[in-house]
C-alpha cells in the first residue's frame, strides 16, 4: 500500500493517525490479529517531551564493512522524502536479545542526520542503535528514539548497504519484528509502533480505533463515578470491539457473550427457525443455515476472533461451512457428554444385534421355504404314484381258496402297503436335510444346504465377535472414564481442601453443567450422573422416551463401574479415596440440582423433537 496508487489512502491514513496515541494504535493492531500490538521495545525518546512522531518508514540497513554487499553511494540522509521517518538498524548478527541490544558501541546517527532531515520535512529518526550530539537532537525540537547513546562515528565498523530495504529487529529472545518501507510510525513518550501497511485494512482500522477511544473513555468517566471497571468495560467496549456484529445479531446476543451464552441463543434461535417449524416460510431452510453459521462461527475461539477483526471474509471454517441440519443433530447430540459417561452406544449395538439377527432370521426362513417346496414336490410325486399304480400288486392275485382269480381295478378297493413304501417311510433323516422319494431311493444333504449351514455358522460368528468386541470396548471405556474422573476430583482433592477450595470447585462445575444441560437430554443425563437413581422424566413420545430410557440405564450402568474402580483403587491411600468420594458427591451435588429456567423447559419438547429428527435424517445419509 505504500506505491503510486495508494498514495492519497496512504497519506489519508497517515493524516488520521496523527489525532491517536501510539497506545491508541496498538491496541488497535491487538485486536486484528497482531500479539505484539506493533510495539518495538527498549527505545528510548533522546529529543523534547513535547515531540511527537507519525510517518512512513524510511528504512536504513547497516551492515559490517566486510559483507559482501556494496555500501550505499551517497548515503542515505540526502533522500530522505518528506513525512517520513527514518528507520536505522543493523543486520541481525549484530543484535542481542539483552541490553544494550547491539553489538555495536559506535553510533548510528548523528546531530547533522538530524538537521539534514528536518530539513527535508521528515517527521522524526527511529535508530535501533546508539545515536551521539543529544544537544543538537534537542535544540532542533526534532523527534529521535534510539537504544542508546555514543560519542563515535560508525564509519570505522559498518556501512551502509541498503536503504528502503525490510528491516529485521530482534524484540525478544529469537523473535524478530520486520519493518517495510511504508510502514506507518507513531511514537511519543510512551514508544514506537510500527503498522505494518500491507498486513492490514487501514479502513478497518480507521473504523474501530476511534470507537476505542470513545469506549475508554465512556469507562473512565463510570469509574468516576464510582462503578466497577470490569464490568464497565464490558459494557462499553461490547459493541465497539468488533467490525461486524451481523453474526452476534442472528444469535441475539452481544459481543461480549460468553461460550454458554452463545450456545443457549443459538439453541434457541435454531429451534425457533428450524424449517420443520417453519414449512409455510420459503426462506426458513435459508434462515436456519444463516443461524448455524454464526454459530459455528462464534463458537471457536479462533473463527470468532478472525471474525471480530475481519467480518465474515476472514472466517469462514477451512473446510467450509456444515449442512444446518447434521450440525444440529451434531452439536445437540450428547457429544459433550463423552468425558463423563463415554459414548451412548446401546442403541448403536443393539442395531448391530439386530442386523445380525436379521439376517441369521433370513437365513432360516430360506431353509423353511426350501423344505416346504420339498415336502410340496414329494405330495405331489406321491399322489402321482398312487394314481399310476395298480390297485394289487400284480395282475392277478392268487389265492389259496378254490376261488378263480379276479382283477381288482375300482376305486373302492384299498392298494396293500408294498415293503418298499413301509421302508421309506421308516426312514427319517434326524436333522431334516435328507429326502426320501416315492418309493424308491434316498438322498444325501445337497451342495445347497451345506452351504446353508455353513452360512449359518458363520453368523453365529459374526455374533459371538460382536459381543466380544463390545465387551473390550467397555473395558477400554471404564478405564478412560476412570482416569477422566479422577482428573476432575483432583482439583478438589489434591487442593489444600479447605471450605473455600470445595466452594470453589462446585462453582466450577456449575458453570460447566450451565452448559451441558442445553445439550439432547442434557438436563435428564446431569440428573443421571448426579443421583445414578430414578429421575423425572419429560413428557415426550413413546419413540424418545424408550431411547432415553435405554440411554439412561447404559449411563448408570457405566458410572457404577467407574465409580467403583476410582473409589476402591487399592492403590492409593484410604484418605485420598475417602477424598475422591467427598469430591464425588459435592460434584454429583450441582448436577443433581441444576435446573431448567421456565422458558428452558417449556422449549424441551420440541427441542428434543427437532434434535431426534434431525439425527434420524443424518443417519439416514
Amino acid at each position: 500500500m505504500a506505491n503510486e496508487d495508494t498514495k492519497d489512502t496512504m497519506s489519508k491514513f497517515v493524516k488520521f493517525l496523527t489525532q491517536y496515541s501510539p497506545c491508541d494504535v496498538s491496541d488497535a493492531l491487538v485486536k486484528f490479529g497482531f500479539k505484539n500490538g506493533g510495539f518495538f521495545p527498549n527505545l528510548t525518546r533522546f529529543s523534547p517531551s513535547s515531540t511527537t512522531v507519525v510517518g512512513t518508514a524510511y528504512t536504513v540497513l547497516y551492515a559490517p564493512l566486510d559483507d559482501p554487499r556494496p555500501a550505499v553511494k551517497g548515503g542515505y540522509i540526502d533522500s530522505v522524502p518528506k513525512g517520513s521517518v527514518v528507520c536505522v538498524a543493523l543486520v541481525k548478527e549484530l543484535q542481542t536479545a539483552g541490553a544494550p541490544y547491539t553489538k555495536v558501541n559506535n553510533a548510528l546517527y548523528g546531530g547533522l542526520m538530524s538537521t539534514r532531515a528536518k530539513y527535508l520535512g521528515a517527521s522524526g529518526s527511529v535508530v535501533f542503535g546508539r545515536i551521539r550530539d543529544l544537544d543538537e537532537h534537542r535544540a532542533l525540537e526534532y523527534p529521535v528514539f534510539a537504544y542508546g547513546v555514543g560519542t563515535t562515528a560508525p564509519g570505522p565498523v559498518v556501512k551502509v548497504v541498503g536503504v528502503n530495504v525490510p528491516i529485521e529487529i530482534l524484540v525478544g529472545e529469537g523473535e524478530y519484528q520486520t519493518i517495510e518501507a511504508g510502514d506507518v510510525v507513531v511514537g511519543d513518550e510512551n514508544g514506537i509502533v510500527i503498522v505494518p501497511v500491507k498486513k492490514v485494512d487501514e479502513e478497518k482500522l480507521m473504523e474501530y480505533i476511534p470507537k476505542r477511544v470513545e469506549a475508554d473513555q465512556l469507562v473512565a468517566r463510570d469509574i468516576n463515578e464510582g462503578k466497577p471497571a470490569g464490568a464497565s468495560q464490558k459494557a462499553r467496549r461490547a459493541n465497539l470491539m468488533v467490525v461486524d456484529t451481523a453474526y452476534y445479531d442472528l444469535l441475539g446476543i452481544e459481543p461480549t457473550a460468553n461460550a454458554a451464552d452463545i450456545k443457549k441463543a443459538y439453541r434457541k434461535m435454531s429451534v425457533k427457525l428450524h424449517p420443520d417449524k417453519n414449512r409455510d416460510d420459503p426462506e426458513a431452510t435459508e434462515k436456519f443455515q444463516a443461524v448455524s453459521e454464526a454459530y459455528q462461527v462464534l463458537s471457536d475461539d479462533t473463527l470468532r476472533a478472525k471474525y471480530d477483526t475481519q467480518g465474515k471474509e476472514g472466517a469462514v471454517p477451512q473446510q467450509g461451512f456444515e449442512d444446518a441440519g447434521e450440525y444440529f443433530a451434531v452439536i445437540f447430540g450428547g457429544e459433550a457428554f463423552v468425558s463423563y459417561i463415554g459414548e451412548l452406544s446401546l442403541l448403536k449395538d443393539i442395531t448391530k444385534s439386530a442386523e445380525l439377527d436379521e439376517e441369521e432370521r433370513q437365513q432360516k426362513e430360506k431353509e423353511k421355504e426350501k423344505e416346504k417346496t420339498e415336502d410340496e414336490s414329494k405330495k405331489q410325486q406321491t399322489e402321482e404314484s398312487k394314481e399310476s399304480k395298480p390297485t394289487a400288486s400284480s395282475e392277478h392275485v392268487k389265492t389259496t381258496s378254490h376261488d378263480q382269480s379276479t382283477q381288482q381295478t375300482g376305486p373302492t378297493s384299498q392298494p396293500a402297503e408294498s415293503s418298499t413304501d413301509r421302508l421309506m417311510l421308516e426312514h427319517t433323516d434326524t436333522d431334516s436335510k435328507a429326502t426320501h422319494t416315492t418309493g424308491e431311493t434316498t438322498t444325501t444333504p445337497t451342495e445347497e444346504d451345506l452351504k446353508a449351514k455353513e452360512e449359518q455358522e458363520k453368523e453365529k460368528t459374526k455374533l459371538e465377535e460382536h459381543e466380544e468386541e463390545v465387551r473390550k470396548k467397555r473395558e477400554e471405556t471404564i478405564e478412560t472414564l476412570s482416569k477422566k474422573l479422577i482428573e476432575r476430583l483432583s482439583v478438589l482433592t489434591e487442593s489444600s481442601y479447605d471450605e473455600e477450595c470445595k466452594r470453589s470447585f462446585q462453582s466450577k462445575f456449575q458453570i460447566e453443567a450451565n452448559m451441558l444441560k442445553m445439550e439432547s437430554f442434557g438436563l435428564d443425563i446431569l440428573h443421571t450422573i448426579g443421583k445414578i437413581a430414578e429421575l423425572e422424566k419429560l413428557l415426550m413420545g413413546k419413540v424418545l422416551n424408550a431411547a432415553w430410557h435405554g440411554s439412561k440405564y447404559e449411563i448408570q450402568s457405566t458410572l457404577r463401574e467407574v465409580c467403583d474402580k476410582v473409589l476402591n483403587d487399592k492403590d492409593e491411600p484410604k484418605f485420598k479415596r475417602v477424598r475422591r468420594a467427598e469430591a464425588l458427591i459435592l460434584l454429583g451435588d450441582v448436577f443433581a440440582k441444576t435446573t431448567r429456567t421456565k422458558v428452558e423447559q417449556e422449549e424441551a419438547q420440541i427441542f428434543e423433537e427437532l434434535v431426534a429428527e434431525a439425527t434420524k435424517k443424518k443417519q439416514a445419509k
